[in-house]
Parts: structure tokens; C-alpha cells; sequence
């Protein structure tokens, strides 16, 4: 980031070699502007339920942060030759974890996603690297295809496996830190995870699921 600045300052202001430069935090919000960054502290959740979008949760570096991810589904024009659309920024594995949970899907809504065009989005490209968000994209498509709507206060982290189940991932106490500074009210986490959830938290609640039917009945 700071050498994004630097570049960024030395190529408006024409500094010449070996002179100073100064760099204002003008010049740092017009980098994370550019970048389409967000604030490192930011409090805007919705209180309001929607469908097709959950916040899923990451971590870069040290930092944990929140995906906000969305889902949006249509009736394939031939049955049984749907497709699985994703944004690039999508890691292979968040992709795989689709196909990964079509069973899941199929069994909790009755639909085959061979019969649909399914596109998910990571807004504001936002990347995946890992299973982490498979059971957030899970509950996102599922969302999208019962036309249910999600809380949005609410933030999801966990692998998803064939049966359903909601596999533990790295990254617990980083990731409801991220969450708490984007202002979200309750963390799901996998129960294999419990013991790594931060104690002492005051202003926000963190539950845990072993299984996607869990899980819908805490987002819904």
C-alpha cells in the first residue's frame, strides 16, 4: 500500500531524485479509492434481510476481513446444462466447493443446479484463496434458489463438505475481529473451531454449526 502512494505521489507531483516527498492522507484515500480498498474500520452492516448475499470471511496477512458475497440463479435454457459462473478473483477451491456441495444443495431445496445458470460474485473483487467460504457460497446459493432472504448482520466462515457438513478452517480468532470491525452482530464458525473463538467479546455473539441445516436455521 505505501509504495502504491509513493508511486502514486511521485508520479503527480513530478518529485525530482533524491528529493522529499510528502505524501498526505489525500493522497492515501485517492489510492484506496483507486484500489477499490475499504477503510480498515468500517461500520455499515443492513439490518434489513436479502436475498442472494452473505458476508463470508477472510484473512490477508494478519488482518481479517469480511466477503460480501452474492448469488444470483436462472432457469438453464436446456435441462440439465446449467453452468457455475464466478467472478476471476475466486480461488479454484471456492469454486470446487460448489460442486462439492450440489448434493447438499439438492437434497435441503429439491433442485438439481444442473438445471440452472448460476453466477456468484465476490463484490468489490475480493479473493478467495481456500475453502473457507464454501459453506457462506453454499447458503448464498441456496438463498438465491428458494428465494429466501439472509440476514445481513450476520457473517459465515467454514469448508462445506459432500454430506453437508461444516469442516474447520484456519484463521477463527482474525476473522471474527475482521467481522466486529465491519460491524457484524454474529459469527458462525465450525464447532470443530470452538475452542479458537477469542473470549472477553462484549458486542458481538459467535455460534457454531456442524452441519448447512444448521446453519440455514441461524441465517434465515
Amino acid at each position: 500500500m505505501l509504495a502504491d502512494v509513493y508511486g502514486y505521489v511521485l508520479y503527480n507531483e513530478g518529485y525530482e531524485d533524491g528529493s522529499e516527498t510528502l505524501i498526505t492522507m489525500e493522497d492515501l484515500n485517492e489510492v484506496i479509492s483507486i484500489s477499490r480498498m475499504k477503510p480498515y474500520e468500517e461500520v455499515s452492516t443492513n439490518d434489513e434481510k436479502e436475498v442472494g448475499q452473505i458476508y463470508g470471511l477472510g484473512v490477508a496477512g494478519f488482518l481479517g476481513s469480511t466477503l460480501e458475497i452474492e448469488a444470483v440463479v436462472f432457469e438453464a435454457k436446456d435441462k440439465g446444462a446449467g453452468t457455475v459462473r464466478f467472478n476471476e478473483t475466486a480461488g479454484s477451491m471456492a469454486k470446487d466447493s460448489v460442486f462439492n456441495a450440489a448434493s447438499v444443495i439438492r437434497k435441503i431445496t429439491n433442485k438439481d443446479i444442473k438445471d440452472y445458470d448460476i453466477h456468484v460474485n465476490i463484490v468489490g473483487g475480493g479473493k478467495i484463496d481456500g475453502p473457507s467460504a464454501g459453506a457462506a457460497i453454499t447458503v448464498c446459493i441456496i438463498s438465491a434458489l428458494l428465494n429466501r432472504p439472509i440476514r445481513q448482520d450476520i457473517a459465515v466462515t467454514g469448508e462445506v463438505s459432500l454430506r453437508g457438513k461444516v469442516k474447520p478452517v484456519g484463521g477463527i480468532f482474525e476473522k471474527v475481529y475482521g467481522a466486529r470491525r465491519k460491524g457484524i452482530k454474529t459469527v458462525v464458525v465450525p464447532k470443530d473451531n470452538e475452542k479458537e473463538v477469542p473470549v472477553g467479546l462484549e458486542d458481538i455473539e459467535v455460534k457454531v454449526v456442524s452441519t448447512i441445516e444448521e446453519l440455514l436455521n441461524i441465517v434465515f
